[in-house]
């Protein structure tokens, strides 16, 4: 579901907070907490009013020496409901993402 193409009157709020900083000798880190809610509505063709909402919360992990992402990871839900006179269907699935780089110097992957 793409809430904002889905589904009218979307609204989406992002916020990032600077966690920490961790330096060794080789690297800086910048850990930054990432919670994301974004909530849309709107009648579908048959009538029905459909609401949805994505509610998501994780970690992001920065390398402050290449400004390239490291690492994010985000857990939370994504909630459909649709609801008609004497009818109402809601379901909430589970969301986790991770996504992690690998970056090599000189050349191509190995």
């Amino acid at each position: 579901m793409n809430i904002e193409r889905d589904l009218g009157k979307a609204l989406t709020i992002g916020t990032m907070t600077l966690r920490q900083v961790r330096r060794s000798a080789n690297r800086s880190m910048a850990v930054i907490g990432v919670s994301i809610r974004s909530t849309g509505e709107g009648f579908r063709k048959d009538g029905k009013l459909a609401e949805g909402t994505v509610d998501l919360k994780g970690e992001l992990v920065v390398n402050l020496d290449t400004m390239l992402d490291e690492s994010l990871e985000l857990e939370g839900t994504v909630t459909s409901n649709s609801q008609m006179v004497g009818d109402s269907k809601k379901v909430v699935l589970p969301v986790r993402m991770v996504a992690t780089k690998t970056l090599f110097k000189g050349g191509g992957i190995p």
